[in-house]
């Protein structure tokens, strides 16, 4: 008989203070006070924020690229704003590995898969 009373005073009390909410809560529950990330970033984060508003959804060149022709004459075009980047090339599509070789500025380099690439320079955000 006391469990069933236990039980109802438990319930109650649980449904008094799921109703109640802190004046906190609902401060932060406005999206009109929720800050935009824009104006709280700085450095490297902000510029790229600022790059993808612009349009550049990857300012620093870091996406996988699917290979082209990649002959001697129209070798694939790496950007970096360095003058040497690594890269990686998965030479057949099944492979789980991946060859990694250095690529120089003014210089076209071929994979052992036969494959050529060429760093293109380019200027920094």
């Amino acid at each position: 008989m006391a469990l069933p009373r236990v039980l109802l005073s438990l319930s109650r009390r649980s449904f008094s203070t799921a109703s109640t909410t802190s004046p906190m809560s609902r401060l932060f529950s406005n999206s009109d006070y929720m800050p935009n990330p824009l104006e709280h970033a700085s450095g490297i984060e902000k510029k790229q924020l600022i790059a993808e508003l612009q349009g550049n959804e990857d300012p620093f060149d870091v996406s996988v690229v699917k290979r082209g022709i990649c002959t001697k004459d129209q070798p694939q075009l790496v950007y970096s704003t360095n003058h040497e980047r690594l890269v990686g090339c998965i030479c057949e599509e099944d492979s789980e590995t991946v060859v990694w070789m250095w690529l120089r500025q003014n210089e076209s380099k071929r994979c052992a898969c036969g494959y050529w690439f060429k760093l293109q320079k380019r200027e920094p955000l």
